[in-house]
């Protein structure tokens, strides 16, 4: 998923002033929609930078957490289509991505419709 189609609320969780504004700048700055406020987060001992999901935007998630090197990814079932990204003390930046481009040609997915039996 490209960068521009995903939506961030960004938390921080740690003591640190200032973290979860400059992880949400830093993503901000490669291209995702972030909320633009960056809140404290209920955990303030993270370790490790969390994000969190609902299943159903999994495509996504994973683009965020390809952002955030070392990040767990957390299903969360019913959590809607923000994603979440609680910024432990191991952060240290935020990676640039894109998005895949599509194939096309003689290997391209075909789905039901286009398929033709014999």
């Amino acid at each position: 998923m490209a960068p521009e189609e995903i939506r961030v609320q960004v938390y921080n969780g740690t003591p640190k002033d200032g973290l979860g504004k400059d992880v949400d700048a830093g993503l901000r700055a490669t291209g995702f929609k972030t909320t633009n406020t960056p809140l404290n987060g209920e955990l303030r001992n993270l370790e490790r930078t969390l994000v969190t999901y609902d299943p159903r935007w999994d495509r996504s998630a994973k683009s965020l957490a390809t952002a955030l090197p070392g990040s767990e990814l957390k299903a969360v079932k019913g959590q809607g289509a923000v994603m979440e990204v609680t910024a432990g003390s191991d952060f240290t930046k935020v990676r640039p991505v894109r998005a895949e481009t599509k194939q096309s040609g003689q290997f391209s997915t075909v789905t039901g419709d286009e398929a033709v039996c014999p």
